[in-house]
C-alpha cells in the first residue's frame, strides 16, 4: 500500500511539472528574414561596411541593427544622384566559401525599388559574412565582407 502511495505522487509530480511546462509554450524564435517595416523598425544600427562609393558612382552601404534582441544585416544605399531606377542592391551572404545573392531591392510595384534589402539574421560563424552590392545592368561592385 505504502508502495502504491508513492506511485500515485510521484506520478501527479511528473504530471504536474508537464503541465506547467506545456502552459508555458515554445521559446519564440528569432525570424531569420526582416520585411521592409521590421527593417525600418531596427534599433541600435551601425554601419559595419561602408559607406563605399561604388564604380558606378552610387554610394552603398552593409547596415546592422537589432529586432525583438536578435541582430540583422542588411543592403542600403546611401543618398545619391547617380541611382538609376534601374538599379539593384543586393544582400550577398557568404556561407562555407560560398557566395549567393539573396534579399534583392524592395519593389513597390511601380518599377520604383527601395533604398534597401530585407534583414538576414546574423550568425557568431566565421564562415557566414555578408557585403552589400549594386547591380546596375549585368555589372555588380560589393563592399567587403563583414
Amino acid at each position: 500500500m505504502r508502495f502504491m502511495r508513492k506511485r500515485v505522487l510521484a506520478a501527479a509530480a511528473l504530471f504536474g511539472l508537464l503541465g506547467s511546462l506545456v502552459a508555458a509554450g515554445p521559446a519564440q524564435a528569432a525570424p531569420s528574414v526582416l520585411n521592409q517595416s521590421q527593417v525600418n523598425e531596427t534599433t541600435n544600427r551601425t554601419t559595419p561596411r561602408g559607406p563605399y562609393t561604388t564604380r558606378f558612382g552610387v554610394t552603398i552601404e552593409l547596415r546592422a541593427g537589432w529586432y525583438q534582441g536578435f541582430q540583422y544585416g542588411w543592403a542600403r544605399v546611401s543618398a545619391s544622384s547617380r541611382w538609376q531606377e534601374d538599379d539593384v542592391i543586393w544582400l550577398r551572404i557568404y556561407r562555407n566559401g560560398s557566395r549567393e545573392f539573396t534579399h534583392p531591392s524592395f519593389n513597390d510595384g511601380s518599377g520604383q525599388t527601395s533604398t534597401h534589402t530585407a534583414g538576414q539574421i546574423t550568425l557568431a560563424d566565421p564562415n557566414y559574412r555578408f557585403s552589400a552590392c549594386l547591380q546596375r545592368g549585368n555589372e555588380y561592385d560589393c563592399t567587403s565582407e563583414w
